[in-house]
């Protein structure tokens, strides 16, 4: 993917065509074209000279836009630029624009995972009542997994003397814009790195953390958290969120579909015996006479519950 940095002074493409929708703009040159959100027609006035991506930003709080706008805004320029339909001013052109470097996860995918998370209006604004509850004038906060700085931003706007935003993706980047356009570095400091390896100067009277997905345990919250109370946290330290609740429907899964989708010991003894007679979906098995060693099973260990 073409580098991309706050300083790079952008333009659009020499035959760019674009057309507008009710529900949507699609931008296009030769035989790509991208298709972004209706909102984001922005652009083609932020660009219609030669700016930069901190210049574009700039513009974009200046004419007001709130989070969820300047979120889609900027993910529009980058996924733009991926495809090479807004290339760098200052260079060359060599390569001609390619929408299926999209295809490819050239682009970068967690900005429109986090705008979505910021479009759910009952989730976003749940976590910034909370944060506006349990942070203090004067507390220290640390924000894991701060992501695009949203309630980093919050807990200084709630009146934290310091908040140390830690987050281990390139979006670290957008949350350094996030905090710069709101004014507030001077008492956001983004730290990046897992907050498991990284060390602060001082322990913190909060903790925000927004890591919990759609598999509550895939970012591993319950370890994080644990971590985080040893070697980040006052010892009367407050959380948000202070409890995850787990709910769970049991169901029975028919020993033909687990035979058809599981490597399981009895798959494995038809290969040995000849009888197989089924597929397996499994990633990452070898199929039957390439087999080089017999697997090891083992039992899973329930998982402990989070801390109340």
């Amino acid at each position: 993917m073409p580098t991309l940095s706050s300083r790079t002074r952008l333009r659009w493409v020499d035959d760019l065509r674009v057309h507008l929708f009710d529900d949507r703009v699609d931008f296009s040159a030769g035989d790509c074209t991208v298709s972004i959100e209706q909102s984001c027609s922005v652009l083609l006035d932020l660009f219609r000279k030669p700016a930069t991506f901190a210049e574009a930003a700039d513009a974009l709080n200046r004419r007001g836009a709130d989070q969820a706008a300047w979120i889609e805004a900027t993910s529009g320029i980058v996924k733009l630029h991926a495809v090479r339909l807004l290339v760098d001013a200052n260079a060359l052109a060599t390569d001609p624009p390619d929408s299926g470097r999209l295809d490819k996860g050239l682009a970068i995918p967690s900005l429109s995972m986090h705008a979505l998370m910021l479009h759910d209006r009952r989730r976003t604004e749940s976590f910034l009542a909370a944060v506006r509850e349990i942070v203090r004038p004067g507390d220290v906060v640390v924000d894991v997994g701060a992501g695009t700085g949203m309630l980093a931003i919050a807990a200084a706007q709630a009146g934290a003397a310091r908040v140390y935003a830690v987050e281990r993706t390139s979006i670290i980047q957008f949350a350094k814009l996030n905090i710069r356009q709101n004014g507030l570095q001077d008492r956001i400091t983004p730290v990046a790195g897992w907050s498991m390896d990284v060390e602060l100067p001082e322990r913190a009277d909060v903790l925000v953390s927004e890591i919990i997905g759609n598999d509550p345990f895939d970012e591993k919250v319950v370890e994080v958290t644990a971590d985080a109370r040893m070697r980040l946290l006052k010892p009367d330290a407050r959380m948000v969120p202070q409890t995850i609740t787990i709910f769970a429907l049991p169901l029975t899964v028919p020993d033909r579909i687990v035979r058809r989708r599981w490597f399981t010991p009895e798959v494995l003894e038809n290969w040995r015996s000849g009888t197989a007679s089924t597929s397996v979906h499994s990633p990452g098995v070898l199929l039957p006479g390439r087999l080089l060693a017999t697997p090891a099973f083992s039992t899973v260990p329930p998982l402990p519950i989070p801390s109340q």
